[in-house]
């Protein structure tokens, strides 16, 4: 997908990284990289280490054919179809998220055995389900459950619409549990955007600048 992709600052060499973050998903710390040409990759640190200390010992104790070099692999690599800047981890929830010139963020949600309360069970049991019903079979809200039980993996597009812009900068926020709730995300016209995780076919909110300050009489 990244050949048909190419790259926007350099298409003659577009997988070049944007972004670099480290940071934990679950009990385990991992290296996420962006990339010009639409890719996406994490590698486990540990598994990083690993080679750099076999590499290390075959240099040292070479065979009759010479060190074999290891390689790390990476356990995540997906493509998003444009340009991707901003990066994020949610360690608790288990989430990466990033952002392209797409204008839009995509979470990728990994499969949970032990998944937060989805937003759905806090429903009454007896409040009726009016949702309309879906091409799947399920209505809208049992969708949604499904959705937020995390029973599976998903890929989650948040886009910003007709109003935003490419996005470089992206961040999670938590419920009060410290569960991640919510992306907020900054486009290169200064907006900022405000996506709920967990609501099917919700919209994202813009939020105001804030108001201009005067200083040193120069705005």
């Amino acid at each position: 997908m990244a050949k048909v992709v190419g790259g926007v600052l350099d298409r003659n060499m577009p997988h070049q990284m944007n972004h670099i973050m480290v940071g934990n998903l679950g009990n385990l710390e991992v290296l996420l990289l962006a990339f010009d040409d639409g890719d996406v990759g994490a590698f486990y640190t540990h598994a990083i280490a690993r080679c750099i200390l076999s590499n290390t010992e075959q240099c040292r104790n070479p065979g009759p054919l010479g060190p074999r070099i290891s390689v790390p692999k990476q356990f995540f690599h997906e493509n998003v179809g444009m340009s991707v800047w901003g990066l994020a981890i949610h360690e608790k929830s288990r989430l990466l998220a990033v952002s392209s010139n797409r204008h839009e963020v995509t979470v990728f949600a990994f499969s949970m055995s032990r998944s937060p309360a989805p937003l759905g069970e806090r429903r009454s049991q007896d409040e009726p389900d009016d949702s309309p019903v879906l091409w799947c079979g399920q209505t809208a809200l049992e969708l949604e459950k499904h959705f937020q039980s995390r029973t599976r993996t998903w890929r989650i597009v948040l886009p910003v619409g007709k109003d935003g812009h490419n996005i470089p900068s992206i961040a999670f926020s938590d419920d009060e549990a410290g569960n991640a709730d919510k992306i907020a995300a900054v486009d290169i016209t200064g907006h900022t955007w405000l996506f709920d995780l967990w609501r099917i076919g919700s919209s994202p909110v813009q939020l105001p600048y804030p108001p201009s300050r005067m200083v040193g009489g120069a705005r």
